[in-house]
């Protein structure tokens, strides 16, 4: 078998879908509808980071049972250019604890040390 080199892979551009409009103006509006949505379930701040399309939500979020702050990251968009984000019932932070009791709950999360900025990632 040959080895292969590149000095450079081949850029593929991704274009998001007209209805977005601006998809970073898009991902402002949808970080403040999730944080509307998602407050008094424990949704602290949703941190913005990067830009389309590889935008990612950095959520920072309280759990009943748990000291100090947990935090999860999440792609805003496909590798299409297509939105992920939640759109539909169950809520966002629903979905999250569901997520976190499916994969050890709290005691799982209460064994895992603190990371980046102090939070416990789930």
């Amino acid at each position: 078998m040959t080895e292969v080199e590149f000095d450079s892979l081949p850029e593929l551009t991704v274009t998001a879908p007209l209805e977005l409009g601006d998809p970073d103006e898009w991902t402002e509006r949808q970080r403040i509808r999730l944080l509307a949505e998602n407050k008094t379930a424990g949704l602290l701040d949703i941190e913005i980071d990067g830009w389309f399309p590889t935008t990612t939500l950095i959520l920072t979020f309280r759990i009943r049972g748990m000291n100090g702050v947990c935090a999860r990251s999440m792609s805003v968009f496909d590798r299409d250019g297509r939105p992920r984000l939640w759109q539909s019932a169950p809520r966002l932070m629903e979905w999250v604890n569901l997520d976190i009791l499916e994969s050890g709950g709290l005691e799982r999360l209460r064994k895992k040390e603190p990371g980046r900025f102090g939070y416990v990632w789930t």
